[in-house]
Order: structure tokens, then C-alpha cells, then sequence
């Protein structure tokens, strides 16, 4: 999200940062359920997703967020049903909160715009 597009303007960096997240989430399910779909193919090795270190060191450097990008790499190993359907899980309620707290953001400046 660029500046003066969306509701980076409203919110600020908060509001980028969010939607980088919710992003990185809805990259990362389908990434896994990819993996679950092929879980009985021998020949298919999992993928994953990297974001957040990148978005670590963003963040630290006072880099722009917004140019932070969710990678799709291929592990090298097998997928593990169990393990899959934990990082689905972990994956979902981050998802959630992250939306949660996005939604409350906007409620707020929603309520100091219209006073109720």
C-alpha cells in the first residue's frame, strides 16, 4: 500500500504494517494448503514463507514496510500432515488478530470522525 492510496493517509504506518501482516497470513495459508493437497505426492517437497525476519530488519532500520515481500521457498522436505495442521492453525489465529486489531483501528478513527 503507497502512500496516498488506501488508508495508509488515514492511519498511518500502523495501518501498512497491518495489511503487510494480513497479506504475509493469506500468502502463507495457501502456501500450506498447497502442502496439504500434496501431502501424498512422494515426489513433492513443502513450501514456505518468508516475511518476518525481512520485516524485522525493516522495522529496525525505519525502513518503508510496504516494500517488505512475502517469499514462497521450497524446504526441501516432506510434508508432515500433524505439522502442517499446526502451522494452519497458527497461521488462522494470527490472521485473526491481526484483522481484529486493524478492524478496532479503524472503529476508533470511524468513531472520531462521526462522534459515535
Amino acid at each position: 500500500m503507497s502512500e496516498g492510496k488506501g488508508i495508509g493517509p488515514i492511519v498511518g504506518g500502523e495501518a501498512r504494517l497491518l495489511a503487510k501482516l494480513l497479506d504475509a497470513a493469506t500468502i502463507r495459508h495457501r502456501v500450506i494448503a498447497s502442502n496439504l493437497a500434496n501431502a501424498s505426492n512422494p515426489d513433492f517437497k513443502r513450501k514456505d514463507v518468508r516475511f518476518d525476519e525481512a520485516l524485522s530488519k525493516a522495522i529496525a532500520s525505519g525502513k518503508d514496510v510496504s516494500r517488505v515481500r512475502p517469499e514462497v521457498f521450497e524446504t526441501g522436505e516432506r510434508v508432515e500432515l500433524e505439522t502442517e495442521m499446526g502451522r494452519l492453525a497458527q497461521n488462522s489465529l494470527a490472521y485473526k488478530t491481526w484483522a481484529e486489531v486493524l478492524a478496532r483501528k479503524l472503529a476508533i478513527i470511524r468513531t472520531a470522525i462521526t462522534g459515535r
